[in-house]
């Protein structure tokens, strides 16, 4: 997860969303969200589940739900992808010998 802050009219989202569109393909699992000064985190956290495409409840949930579904799909997530030989420090070691070249 990658965060940029900064004042409002830097060009931080345009920024961000140029490397996404840069590295996007390189990852099996990402998700590109603009946040506002102040985000609704219930509907934020609702659009980081659909992006992943997790299943969302059908009853209303509590953030702190949201959050625990979200941690626990990311876990499951990353060692699906160790015990598949993902190495992400490879990946981000590529990344970085590529922005060089």
């Amino acid at each position: 997860m990658v965060s940029i802050v900064g004042f409002g009219g830097l060009g931080k989202t345009t920024l961000a969303k140029q490397v996404y569109d840069k590295v996007e393909e390189q990852f099996d699992c990402k998700a590109f969200i603009s946040v506002s000064q102040r985000p609704d985190m219930a509907r934020l956290l609702s659009t980081i589940q659909s992006k992943f495409k997790i299943q969302e409840s059908s009853q209303p949930c509590e953030v702190q739900d949201i959050i625990d579904g979200l941690r626990g799909y990311l876990r499951h997530y990353m060692t699906m992808a160790r015990q598949h030989g993902y190495s992400y420090d490879n990946k981000v070691r590529r990344l970085s010998l590529q922005s060089k070249a």
